[in-house]
């Protein structure tokens, strides 16, 4: 039986063995990023989407049947049974109740910011971004 080094070879242990040697490489899958690095283009298509008219329209819909103060906010919008469709309304002091103003808060900046950066094919009951601006603060 031949001495053992103490200081043998890693590599050269394992390929004596039969077994492939170890490796240090990152053998974990890229991410979106690194597999597909997003263009700029793409980025913008993705945040057009997010103040588009479809958008916008569902917010201030939804915002515009409240008359007053609300005291509940829109939560949720079941997908069947009783009341599909149709926003789910909750308490005005639950947690996730703040996200719906804020999405208010987060147009009516954008059309005072940015009055052309939201194209809207028909006004909101209004001529110009900043009647629209106005309708928004009133809600």
């Amino acid at each position: 039986m031949p001495p053992s080094r103490p200081n043998a070879n890693v590599a050269e242990t394992a390929s004596n063995s039969g077994q492939p040697p170890p490796t240090t490489a990152n053998t974990m899958k890229p991410t979106r990023n690194q597999a597909q690095p997003e263009t700029a283009a793409s980025i913008a298509d993705d945040l057009a989407e997010l103040f588009s008219e479809n958008i916008i329209a569902k917010i201030y819909r939804t915002a515009s049947r409240t008359a007053g103060i609300p005291h509940t906010f829109p939560e949720y919008v079941p997908q069947a049974g009783r009341g599909a469709g149709a926003y789910a309304h909750r308490e005005a002091e639950f947690w996730t109740c703040g996200f719906f103003p804020g999405s208010i808060h987060c147009v009516l900046e954008r059309l005072v910011r940015f009055p052309h950066s939201i194209r809207l094919e028909e006004p909101l009951a209004g001529s110009t971004a900043a009647a629209t601006a106005a309708q928004l603060r009133a809600i």
